[in-house]
């Protein structure tokens, strides 16, 4: 049997040591996204995520805001780790059929990549039917529009009720419009936002019109190869989980937490202790 190897004197675990009978503290700390979590993982815990005693619980509106809660916080560590501080729409004139929107985009992106010369960039996208018209808008989260110096519209595409009313770009510049071809693009309007201000505001939109998903069941949709990957740390005290999450970041201390001990609810029902345990700590918005 391998013996209990600590970490220079602290009472942090390697992940391939042996976990004490009660349980382990797991620490996730997305570095580069600025979140990190705590949780409490009890001896014989499944990789379904609940004990082998309990099972998962299948009440479908619980089921719905829990995909919802776990898409919010994974748009935004994937925002705030690829810097997406510009926000683009690209909208649909006419109604599209939901088959047509993911090989629209697959199309936009390799125009996109024709016209810069580069690989494809880190996005997120997330749908939207207009309230007014019941149009698909697509607002799509990026970091290279100021960089590029892309324009909306060119004289190219810009019909004559636009060209009536502003000055428009002269043909042969980054034109997104003449990319997309499908209807109006909506260029950003600030150049100066943080991640976690775009990520909250796509976020509003993740739980609207459910029943008219253009990607399935994904909720959203990213770029490959881009995800941030969390440092995974485990201890055996909820004190040496903090102190270790802390050093992981340089001992700043975050802006947000969050945790279970102050919780009366989760998911509706009343929390159980020391059953559950988990705190969320951001140093991010």
């Amino acid at each position: 049997m391998r013996r209990l190897l600590l970490d220079r004197g602290t009472d942090s675990l390697r992940s391939d040591d042996l976990v004490p009978a009660q349980g382990q503290y797991v620490v996730k700390a997305w570095l580069t996204a600025g979140e990190a979590t705590i949780i409490f993982q009890p001896a014989g815990l499944t990789r379904r995520g609940g004990s082998s005693e309990e099972g998962l619980r299948t009440d479908p509106s619980e089921l719905v805001s829990r995909s919802v809660r776990r898409s919010a916080h994974n748009l935004k560590r994937y925002a705030a780790h690829n810097k997406l501080v510009e926000m683009m729409t690209l909208t649909y004139e006419a109604e599209p059929s939901l088959d047509e929107v993911s090989p629209h985009l697959e199309h936009f992106w390799r125009r996109w990549c024709r016209a810069t010369g580069r690989q494809i960039p880190p996005y997120v996208i997330v749908p939207e039917w207009g309230p007014t018209k019941g149009r698909l808008h697509l607002h799509a989260g990026i970091n290279w529009w100021a960089e590029l110096g892309a324009v909306e519209v060119c004289d190219c595409c810009a019909r004559p009720a636009l060209r009536s009313k502003r000055t428009i770009p002269p043909a042969g510049c980054l034109c997104v419009g003449c990319l997309w071809g499908h209807g109006f693009v909506g260029a950003p309007e600030r150049y100066d936002a943080e991640p976690w201000q775009l990520a909250a505001y796509l976020t509003k939109y993740l739980a609207k019109d459910m029943d008219r998903q253009p990607f399935g069941r994904q909720r959203y949709r990213v770029a490959k190869g881009f995800q941030p990957r969390p440092t995974v740390l485990r201890y055996r005290s909820a004190d040496g989980a903090r102190r270790g999450m802390l050093m992981a970041f340089g001992g700043e201390l975050p802006s947000y937490t969050w945790s279970s001990e102050n919780a009366q609810y989760r998911d509706g029902e009343p929390v159980r202790k020391p059953d559950y345990f988990c705190e969320c700590y951001s140093w991010a918005g």
